[in-house]
């Protein structure tokens, strides 16, 4: 069993991973960014599991040991440079605890000046296209994309789920580095406005000739950045413009 502490584990990308690595076994400890408390109906889905725990704000951090530290900033579109900014001052206290530091990104979010300051032998970036769930939450970038006046047809979106299944592979393999998740199936967009409306679409993709069977996704190693369609982009940028 390995220990993990997320940054905000009650976030959308942030609680997939919680579930998810519970679900395998794992050790989880969410870290609060915000003074929000855990929602309880969260709570209630993981079925207050025994090795799931809150650190309080007066908790003894340099107890933690050893530690693999996951930071969701894919979930942080709307307030990265508070969040990031403290994550730096905690991950500084708890860097010789810390064995494997990931953080999990759009590739909008310029993490380097960060990375700088930071001493781990074994850091890993992961970056994710659109991610999508039967519930959307309003401060996620892919509802930011669909209520945008004009959309752009583009596959590269992926469930939640599918993309932390990936995530738990690369964190399984131990590798530092840099991954990027695509999408792979043209038909990605109709499962998800099925998903969303329960309606099925007749429109077919592009690239209707090149459909891909199985599991419709790929991690690519040692990219620097995922490709993300310019609406996206814009977006981002203007959250970030301050950063």
């Amino acid at each position: 069993m390995e220990r993990f502490i997320i940054f905000g584990a009650d976030g959308f990308l942030g609680f997939e991973l919680c579930k998810q690595l519970l679900n395998a076994g794992n050790e989880v400890m969410h870290m609060p960014i915000t003074d929000d408390p855990f929602p309880e109906e969260k709570l209630l889905f993981i079925g207050r599991n025994s090795n799931f725990t809150i650190i309080g704000k007066d908790q003894d951090l340099n107890i933690l040991t050893p530690i693999h530290l996951i930071i969701p900033c894919y979930d942080w579109s709307n307030d990265f440079k508070d969040h990031i900014n403290y994550t730096q001052n905690i991950i500084e206290k708890l860097q010789s605890n810390i064995t494997h530091l990931t953080y999990l990104l759009h590739d909008s979010i310029e993490l380097d000046p960060f990375l700088n300051k930071i001493n781990v032998s074994k850091i890993t970036k992961v970056y994710f296209p659109y991610l999508y769930s039967a519930n959307i939450p309003k401060n996620t970038l892919f509802y930011n994309l669909l209520t945008e006046e004009n959309i752009q047809r583009n596959e590269q979106i992926l469930n939640v789920t599918d993309a932390v299944a990936e995530t738990l592979n690369i964190i399984a393999s131990e590798k530092s580095g840099t991954f990027v998740i695509k999408n792979k199936n043209v038909y990605r967009w109709q499962e998800c406005l099925f998903w969303l409306t329960g309606i099925k679409s007749q429109i077919k993709p592009a690239n209707d000739n090149q459909v891909v069977k199985g599991i419709g996704r790929e991690v690519v190693e040692n990219q620097e950045h995922a490709i993300f369609p310019k609406n996206l982009r814009k977006i981002v940028e203007n959250n970030l413009q301050n950063v």
